[in-house]
Parts: C-alpha cells; structure tokens; sequence
C-alpha cells in the first residue's frame, strides 16, 4: 500500500500463525508489529550511520519477530 511519501510502503506476512505487519518507515528505520495477547508488540530497527538499504533492516527486524513470537502470549480473539 503506498502513502504521502516515498518511504510509507508496508506490507503484511505470516510468521508462526501470526499476522506481522512490516513497514519501512525511512531510508534508515523498519518497524515489525505483531499482536501478543491483545497488545501490540514492535521491533524498530533504526541505522542512521551508513545504513543499509531498507530491505536489509526489515530483514534483521523480521528475522528477530520470528525469534522471539514462540515467546509471546498467544493472540487474543477479536
């Protein structure tokens, strides 16, 4: 889905059953957001020396969400 500026492009996928929504929000930050219980839990990865391209830091925040989401209280119903 694309928004106001270049940057706001987010996407949704799958990791263990869960719904993980992943949005790139700058040239040098991702954010990951998963629901545990009913809160939301993100992961922010931020780089603002030399940082990668966008690609590389949602990588490392999904990889990290798929890490630790066995962890997390299992989702609420709606």
């Amino acid at each position: 889905m694309k928004l106001r500026s270049n940057f706001k492009t987010w996407w949704d996928l799958t990791i263990g059953g869960r719904l993980v929504m992943v949005d790139p929000d700058s040239a040098a930050s991702c954010t990951v957001t998963v629901k545990s219980g009913r809160s939301p839990v993100s992961t922010i990865v931020t780089r603002t020396w030399n940082a990668p391209p966008t690609k590389e830091l949602c990588a490392i925040a999904i990889d990290f969400t798929r890490r630790t989401i066995p962890k997390m209280e299992p989702s609420a119903p709606s």
